[in-house]
């Protein structure tokens, strides 16, 4: 069932690493509601548009999903999103993909000892071909990848300061990139120059946590810090290197004032952008405005938005309070949900690039009869 007041459909602009259930109310991201108990019959999704079409289905032990994407013929793949609830601590998930460039297979196993401790751990392989730009033209390359992810997550209930605490780690790296190497002829006046171009990719290595607190430093309220490092190292032929670390933090407060109404304020700070925005909601509806700012330059973008929940299904009865919109904020969600839950901290794509440092070299050189 839908509660209203749990449910503010407002887009974030601030992208937020933040792994509690309570979303800010602002981020770059793709934020995805709160997960909803299950009705006593299974539910069914579909959806279509111009470049994916999916279907799913849910019930209180299981969840699944289907996708088709045909954006292109290059990234055309189907995938399957499946999780399981094996028993009341315990459940496993997957998410597959199979395409014409792209196969990926990660594994998904969350454990709650308890309803206020969630430990997850996510493991999986990524082999995708992509296009890369040699000296001696470009050449398409498969590369593989294997990601980790460790994530554990607990909240304390009552008048405690400390309400939530999380720490997410993850680790990936990149290999197999072989396209070989490929031979050149330059022509001249006197001779003719044979050239071998080695066509070596440099592989990457990524490592990076995100720690989060939650505080209830007044009542009826709720202070999300975030503090994070990502860092990323691809080494060269020559013996150089590529090293690029990123820090990032974040702030978000949200109190509860008169009606059961929210008020909202949040800030991120990135090695490229930072961001801030407040935001108002009551009831069914929510109103906000953020910022989001260009390290570098200066250049900043603007943004108002409001929304208005439409509850849909049925309902329990019993009003909805505001300790009860605390109390769901600081909920991890389903078991099944989480189970099926890529990390966004996972990359997606595969950590490679062209070794700048090798280049083409003269393995002959031809004269010309004369």
């Amino acid at each position: 069932m839908l509660k209203k007041a749990c449910l503010p459909l407002l887009l974030l602009l601030t992208p937020s690493a933040a792994v509690f259930a309570g979303q800010p109310l602002f981020s770059v991201k793709k934020q995805t509601l709160p997960d909803l108990a299950a009705p006593a019959e299974p539910t069914r999704r579909f959806a279509i548009d111009g470049q994916t079409a999916t279907v799913g289905g849910d019930t209180g032990d299981r969840t699944w999903t289907t996708r088709l994407d045909y954006a292109s013929r290059n990234e055309a793949a189907m995938g399957l999103d499946y999780g399981l609830k094996l028993d009341r601590e315990f459940a496993g998930g997957a998410n597959l993909v199979m395409g014409t460039r792209r196969k990926e297979l990660l594994l998904n196993a969350v454990y709650a000892p308890e309803k206020n401790v969630r430990v997850k751990f996510s493991g999986g392989q990524l082999r995708q071909t992509e296009d890369y730009q040699f000296a001696s033209g470009t050449a398409a390359d498969s590369v593989v990848q294997n990601n980790f992810l460790f994530d554990i997550r607990k909240t304390w209930s009552g008048d405690a300061l400390l309400s939530g605490l999380s720490l997410t780690a993850w680790q990936a790296s990149a290999g197999g990139a072989d396209p070989g190497q490929k031979t050149l002829l330059q022509d001249g006046d006197l001779a003719t120059r044979v050239l071998v171009d080695p066509r070596l990719l440099a592989t990457g290595a990524q490592r990076g946590y995100m720690l989060n607190l939650a505080l209830a430093p007044l009542p009826a309220s709720r202070l999300e810090l975030g503090t994070g490092v990502d860092r990323l190292r691809y080494d060269f032929a020559d013996g150089s290197g590529e090293r690029d670390s990123t820090a990032s933090r974040r702030l978000h407060y949200t109190q509860y004032v008169g009606g059961c109404s929210r008020l909202q304020g949040n800030y991120e700070s990135h090695a490229a952008w930072r961001s801030f925005g407040v935001a108002l909601a009551r009831g069914a509806w929510s109103i906000g405005a953020s910022r989001t700012q260009d390290r570098d330059s200066g250049d900043g973008g603007y943004a108002i938005n409001a929304g208005y929940t439409i509850p849909m299904g049925r309902t329990s009865g019993r009003p909805t309070t505001c300790a009860s919109s605390l109390q769901a904020a600081r909920s991890f969600g389903s078991l099944t949900g989480s189970s099926v839950a890529r990390d966004p901290n996972l990359p997606a794509a595969p950590l490679a690039q062209v070794d700048p440092t090798a280049r083409p070299v003269v393995s002959e050189v031809l004269a010309k009869p004369r």
